[in-house]
């Protein structure tokens, strides 16, 4: 799965004068989406958004994302019989080992863990590093604002939901922890490009991104295109949205919103008609 759900807790860094962030507007009948693609971790230089995007927030009817974590104290940690150890080659193994050595983590501990959550602590660890965090990303910024505002948060998942998912996967997540595995020396260099088309809004690279995975068939579905399926169903229906006078706010993770599988393209199977609402430019990097 090259890259992608490395990058799909995202950072690093650019500064531009006038690129903006991916955000489009989708209609149908009185439902009114502006939606934003997020980044999971942030720092400090990622702000101030755009006004445009803060205004968005303000005169919404609610704030629609993934999933609140906030709330996130009442999920349950997912049982595995299945260790990373169990799973990976010696030569991965090797590489684990390696990767924790890095990263100042235990090695003994990243081997018995589940391969999903071997996968997700070293990323998290990794964007420490960078200084990033994910009480900075784009999506808990907005969830904080919107609860100053007393604009209601709506998830369209649970943080269970998402626990669940990654646990029920193939041998505990395996095929997630081989990629980080695969791809760790070049991670760093994906990132900064990540960051950099995610600031300057440079869909045709952030499609690239997509293009670049390597995930599998099975892996792709349960990931991306049956809960961005998942998630137009319910931003189509008024018992999801009832207010319907004013737009909702939608943040959710970028990559969700780029290629044919997209939320967007989803919902225009719905009758949404959908308008690219930033001013984009090229991002100037690579990620090889």
């Amino acid at each position: 799965m090259r890259c992608r759900i490395f990058i799909s807790l995202l950072l690093l860094f650019t500064q531009t004068l006038h690129a903006e962030p991916l955000f489009w507007s989708a209609t149908k009948d009185t439902t009114q989406l502006l939606i934003m693609g997020s980044l999971h971790v942030g720092r400090d230089d990622l702000y101030p958004l755009p006004k445009k995007v803060e205004q968005a927030l303000k005169h919404s009817a609610g704030l629609v994302v993934e999933t609140d974590i906030r709330t996130g104290s009442a999920a349950a940690p997912a049982s595995s019989m299945v260790s990373s150890e169990q799973v990976l080659s010696d030569e991965q193994l090797f590489m684990l080992d390696r990767i924790a050595q890095q990263l100042g983590l235990n090695s003994q501990q990243l081997r018995r863990l589940p391969p999903w959550s071997a996968s997700l602590l070293i990323q998290m660890r990794f964007f420490a590093e960078l200084g990033y965090q994910a009480e900075r990303g784009i999506d808990l910024y907005f969830m904080h604002q919107a609860e100053q505002q007393q604009i209601p948060v709506l998830g369209l998942e649970t943080l269970q939901f998402q626990i669940d998912l990654l646990a029920g996967l193939p041998n505990s997540g395996e095929e997630l922890l081989v990629s980080l595995i695969k791809d760790w020396e070049i991670n760093a260099k994906l990132t900064e490009c990540m960051i950099q088309s995610w600031k300057n809004g440079d869909q045709d690279k952030l499609l690239e991104v997509a293009k670049l995975s390597e995930m599998s068939p099975e892996l792709e579905h349960k990931m991306l295109i049956a809960r961005n399926q998942d998630w137009a169903e319910k931003l189509s229906q008024t018992s999801f949205l009832p207010e319907q006078d004013k737009p909702y706010l939608v943040v959710v993770g970028t990559l969700h919103l780029v290629g044919e599988q997209s939320l967007l393209a989803q919902l225009k199977k719905k009758g949404f008609s959908i308008k690219q609402l930033n001013q984009s430019t090229e991002a100037n990097c690579s990620f090889f």
